[in-house]
């Protein structure tokens, strides 16, 4: 700690500009090992907050790590990254199925549907991308209906099969139900309520 605020502030005094602060990213790419992600967020808020010689970035590789990130509505926020809305996954999608589909094949009611059945899913570009490959090469409507259909069944069991494995106790946050009550989700009954809703996981 006290090697790495040494560099920080040679770096500050290296670029000779009154208020900047370099930034510090550290990415943590294990699920599960809560005193690294804790250890992590009292580093980074001590450069950041208690001195201040940076900015901070913790990116956490799993969503499952989000569990194990301290509450400090003060000193912290967390960004959830990587995901499109709901009409930048549409519009992704009509330009990825546009791209390398006739129009013949991908037409305006079969894009509709396959978009009806896939974006409950998942909004995330990687996801979407693997939806395209599953459909290139389909051969009519119907066919390209069919690969869709087959990718999206199996999205979902393999969600479903994730529900089930997940063995993550609580997300260290709270969800406002219906009736403006707030209570903590164990991370499995949140997942699987997400599947259940059609809301993107």
């Amino acid at each position: 700690g006290k090697h790495l605020a040494e560099r920080l502030k040679a770096a500050a005094s290296a670029r000779g500009e009154e208020g900047w602060r370099p930034t510090l990213v550290l990415e943590i790419t294990e699920s599960g090992n809560s005193s690294l992600v804790r250890s992590a967020c009292t580093l980074l808020k001590g450069l950041t907050h208690d001195q201040p010689l940076c900015h901070g970035l913790i990116v956490l590789s799993s969503s499952f790590a989000v569990a194990e990130l301290p509450e400090d509505e003060d000193r912290q926020r967390f960004l959830r990254v990587g995901a499109f809305s709901r009409d930048e996954a549409s519009a992704h999608l009509d330009a990825n199925l546009k791209a390398n589909l006739p129009v013949e094949i991908a037409t305006v009611s079969a894009v509709t549907a396959v978009k009806e059945r896939t974006l409950q899913l998942s909004t995330l570009p990687k996801k979407l991308g693997g939806l395209t490959a599953a459909v290139l090469g389909s051969e009519s409507e119907a066919d390209f209906l069919g690969r869709a259909e087959a990718w999206a069944s199996e999205f979902e069991a393999a969600a479903r099969r994730d529900v089930e494995g997940a063995d993550t106790d609580e997300l260290n946050t709270f969800i406002r139900n219906k009736t403006g009550k707030e209570r903590r989700f164990p991370m499995r009954d949140l997942m699987r309520e997400l599947l259940d809703a059609g809301a993107p996981v």
